[in-house]
């Protein structure tokens, strides 16, 4: 299970987490998000969520407090990714400039990209993130399961590179 604020680098740690593993994985935003505007109604999203967490393997990437505990009591291994928030404003500005200059058009009618690079409320989640972690996550760091708990950039790709490693070694 990997989690943490926007633009933590959620998506980018579970694809290399995949690479690795070669485990399913799935991105809870494409799930979540049916157009931009439209999301799955939440009785409905509980329910998925529950469904897609009792597969005997999956890595799920994306946030979701409302499913959090669901995905956590079936996870055997939990990544927080806790980047300074300056490396969380620079991340959804890179991938939304990035977007608008591969495909020369916003992503407003992505559900893969749902938020805009000139709405201001991201950035206020993104800011306010920090202060509502403790809650999100307080239940989590009481459970016996192995957490990783990384506060930069540098810290996740030092965790790819000895996981490549240990999956590259002969047996």
């Amino acid at each position: 299970m990997v989690i943490g604020n926007i633009g933590a680098g959620k998506t980018t740690f579970a694809k290399a987490l995949h690479d690795i593993t070669k485990i399913k994985i799935y991105h809870l935003d494409n799930l979540f998000f049916k157009t931009r505007k439209e999301i799955t109604p939440h009785e409905e999203w509980v329910e998925f969520v529950t469904d897609l967490s009792q597969k005997e393997t999956w890595i799920l990437d994306g946030n979701y407090p409302n499913t959090l505990l669901i995905r956590a009591e079936r996870a055997d291994t939990i990544f927080i990714l806790d980047p300074p928030i300056v490396s969380c404003y620079f991340n959804l500005i890179k991938r939304n400039l990035l977007y608008l200059l591969l495909f020369r058009k916003s992503r407003n009618d992505s559900p893969l990209f749902n938020f805009d690079l000139f709405e201001f409320g991201i950035y206020r989640r993104i800011w306010q993130f920090k202060s509502k972690q403790k809650e999100y996550y307080s239940e989590i760091f009481t459970m016996q399961k192995n957490i990783y708990h990384f506060k930069s950039l540098k810290e996740t790709q030092q965790f790819i590179i000895k996981l490549k490693e240990t999956f590259n070694e002969p047996k």
